[in-house]
């Protein structure tokens, strides 16, 4: 199985307000085979770190994560984090939906499987990459410099 990264968007998350990283060198093309994030400290390395790895393993968000995500700065009561994937050359969507005001997190797929590429439900995966991406797995994949400095 191959799993690639494509793209991640962000809207209304934390005090990010709207924006998408694609982590390739052009839209569409193939993507690097490793992507750092690089950012000044108190500005989300470690938000975006969990975000990847939570939707990626459709993490199930306590009340208190959810609420953790709510900006501070800007009135807000919903916000999403959505990754573009691809398994084996086919493209998934997963959408992470934040209601703050009921601190209530849930997962919508796009697959190939579903016509005209709409939105369903869950966190969607085939098999074979939910019995491999767990939490742990995810954490570790999804690699976060601050684990390193733990490990040292």
């Amino acid at each position: 199985m191959q799993l690639r990264f494509l793209k991640f968007a962000v809207k209304n998350i934390r005090d990010f307000g709207h924006f998408e990283i694609w982590l390739s060198p052009k839209k569409g093309r193939e993507p690097y085979r490793v992507s750092l994030i690089q950012m000044p400290n108190g500005t989300g390395k470690t938000t975006t770190h969990k975000l990847l790895a939570w939707t990626i393993s459709g993490h199930n968000l306590s009340e208190d994560e959810v609420r953790e995500l709510r900006p501070t700065k800007f009135a807000a009561s919903e916000g999403t984090f959505e990754l573009l994937l691809a398994i084996d050359d086919r493209l998934y969507s997963i959408r992470l939906e934040l209601d703050y005001d009921e601190a209530k997190a849930k997962y919508k797929t796009s697959r190939p499987e579903i016509s005209r590429g709409g939105l369903e439900s869950g966190h969607n995966l085939p098999p074979g990459v939910t019995k491999v991406i767990t939490d742990q797995f995810a954490r570790l994949f999804i690699f976060d410099g601050e684990l390193a400095k733990q490990m040292l």
